[in-house]
């Protein structure tokens, strides 16, 4: 059965509008889901050590596994979409097992990297006072978390492949749900709350891959996996790069909120959930439904790809508008009823909602820098993902060394929404240049582009 495939001029209109209500819908129950994990977490533990852990493990895993699905789904994406996904599979790569197979290997083996480099790690990223305990839950999230989260999202990428959205989005409730138990249990330690991390998203892992093994009828083979690595390992070397680098960001953030004080990396991490989450939600309720069909379109060429991606722009402004108007004015009261009679003081609820409006200018540059980011792969351009990463860490890690010095971690998310739009302004000017050689500039009414 031949994948279903969206007409090309309804892309920027009915159809990927449909596809974002579903996988928004979808993402932002999860993601409500997520933020009543954080703060159950928060209000069984405090602002301390223990949370300050799990709040740093928890990110730097997050950003390993999601550089390399990232890699994974840039390269494959475009393979598959609008191919036929059986024991055929892609003609140059193989099968869709091969390719949850192969990322499944991958992520092993950047759990036992994560395992050997766990103490350096620590040294390096945990609060003064929580190192020895960080060392233990990355050594707990290399063995369970890591190759099962690569594998899901391997999974989820070739199910988004073939324009069904609805099963990965709603999946990820299965980890947050592991989490929120362990956490209402009320014998809470950063290492349970890894525990249980890992068994939701080892459960995710089996759930999508069985579903996908059961659509299309094939098993992994080592021919398939072979090919797949010969064909693809630039492409997913260079944007896993790109993606790792683009996504170090929390973790920067993090390791100079807990060399602020104790308890600091937690506060910035909970502050930070609504605005990212909100930010990540849009990414996804856009950019899943996009890429398959930016990807179709490109194999016309540059003007297909950007024509697509200036479509998905357009359809995203009122969502992002919305909000970040909507977090600006209800954070200060949603955190104080959020930690009302909890061990999180006044002042500290306040602290949170005051960072949580700064980080909220994030969401604008941060939906459209991975939008323009998707185009740029579509177009086969890798390279650039991989430049405006790096460059975007460095400045990262300059603004936040400055600015915690003087704001504390206002100016640490003051250094995020900075480098986010710089991050976008980097990817603008690379799409400009690419649509004056395409001949193609910024669409008008209809999905229609204006020819240079």
């Amino acid at each position: 059965m031949r994948l279903p495939r969206p007409p090309g001029d309804a892309f920027d209109s009915r159809s990927l509008r449909s596809n974002a209500l579903l996988v928004g819908s979808i993402t932002a129950v999860a993601s409500v889901i997520a933020l009543a994990r954080d703060v159950i977490v928060s209000r069984s533990v405090g602002f301390g050590g223990e949370l300050d852990t799990w709040s740093v493990a928890l990110a730097w895993t997050t950003v390993g596994t999601s550089a390399l699905v990232s890699g994974i789904s840039a390269a494959v994406v475009p393979w598959f979409s609008g191919r036929r996904l059986s024991q055929h599979g892609s003609p140059a790569i193989g099968s869709a097992m091969d390719v949850v197979a192969t990322t499944g290997l991958a992520g092993g083996v950047l759990g036992i990297v994560l395992w050997l480099s766990s103490d350096q790690i620590a040294g390096l990223l945990a609060p003064p006072t929580s190192e020895q305990s960080l060392e233990t839950v990355l050594r707990v999230m290399s063995v369970i978390v890591i190759a099962p989260a690569a594998m899901r999202g391997a999974a989820a990428s070739l199910l988004h492949a073939g324009h069904r959205f609805a099963l990965p989005a709603a999946s990820t409730m299965l980890t947050s749900g592991c989490v929120m138990a362990v956490a209402l249990t009320g014998t809470v330690d950063a290492e349970r709350l890894a525990l249980a991390h890992g068994v939701g998203l080892t459960a995710e892992a089996l759930l999508l891959t069985g579903v996908l093994a059961r659509r299309e009828g094939v098993t992994a083979s080592v021919a398939g996996c072979r090919a797949l690595a010969r064909a693809l390992a630039r492409p997913v070397a260079t944007t896993s790069a790109g993606s790792l680098l683009f996504g170090v960001g929390p973790v920067i953030d993090l390791w100079f909120a807990g060399r602020v004080d104790e308890g600091k990396a937690g506060q910035l991490a909970v502050a930070g959930r609504i605005p990212l989450a909100i930010a990540a939600m849009l990414t996804t309720a856009f950019a899943t439904p996009a890429f398959p069909t930016i990807a179709q379109r490109a194999t016309s060429g540059a003007r297909g790809a950007l024509d697509g991606t200036w479509a998905a722009m357009r359809s995203t402004l009122w969502p992002v508008v919305g909000a970040t108007t909507a977090i600006v004015l209800f954070s200060i009261p949603t955190a104080s009823l959020a930690f009302r009679g909890s061990e999180v003081t006044a002042e500290q609820a306040r602290a949170v909602a005051v960072v949580q409006m700064i980080y909220a200018l994030t969401i604008p540059t941060y939906v459209a820098g991975t939008l323009f980011a998707r185009g740029l792969q579509a177009s086969g351009r890798f390279g650039t993902v991989f430049w405006v990463g790096l460059i975007g860490a460095l400045a990262n890690v300059l603004l936040d060394w400055i600015l915690s010095e003087l704001f504390g971690l206002r100016g640490i998310a003051f250094a995020t929404a900075v480098v986010y739009a710089f991050v976008l302004a980097l990817m603008w000017l690379e799409l400009g240049r690419l649509a004056r050689r395409s001949g193609v500039m910024r669409p008008t009414g209809g999905g229609r582009s204006t020819s240079a």
